[in-house]
């Protein structure tokens, strides 16, 4: 397997299991320290009142998955197509994340990822993510998970006190 497969493959494993390891070290061991991570489509950023071209550093996209953390219990990823363009190093691929939540509500989010890889030190590594949000459903994620956290942090206060 070429260094670019291993580091798609290691990518798909990772966006799996994010949610079930709590961890983000495994994906982030496989970005360059200036990885843009790009969400598209612009229908979708307009109507997340975000601006055009918004894009995200690893540092931003690893603290939002882990911010999520307390909220989702587990989840699984179907992959359902994956193309390596070795010789331009990319990647493509279309997946569906299926996200338990700790009130035990399902949520499916599907989405097109394309990897941009450069070589560092021998190694294939991710220096652009564009992520094509299902905005049907990320959006409305988005505010459940962030009704969740919300209960959960009143929650604590009110048990701490």
């Amino acid at each position: 397997m070429s260094s670019i497969e291993n580091t798609v493959q290691t990518f798909l494993g990772a966006v799996s299991n994010v949610y079930n390891t709590k961890d983000v070290s495994v994906i982030n061991s496989i970005l360059t320290s200036d990885c843009a991570i790009q969400l598209v489509p612009a229908a979708f950023l307009k109507r997340s009142s975000l601006p055009p071209n918004f894009s995200l550093t690893p540092q931003q996209w690893m603290g939002h998955m882990a911010k999520q953390f307390p909220a989702i219990s587990s989840s699984t990823a179907e992959t359902f197509d994956t193309v390596i363009d070795k010789p331009n190093k990319k990647a493509g691929m279309h997946m569906r994340l299926d996200v338990v939540l700790v009130d035990e509500r399902t949520i499916s989010l599907e989405y097109a990822i394309f990897l941009h890889l450069r070589e560092e030190n021998g190694e294939a590594k991710i220096n652009k993510v564009v992520e094509f949000v299902d905005g049907e459903a990320a959006g409305p994620f988005q505010g459940i998970v962030e009704g969740l956290l919300a209960k959960l942090q009143e929650e604590k206060e009110k048990g701490g006190k």
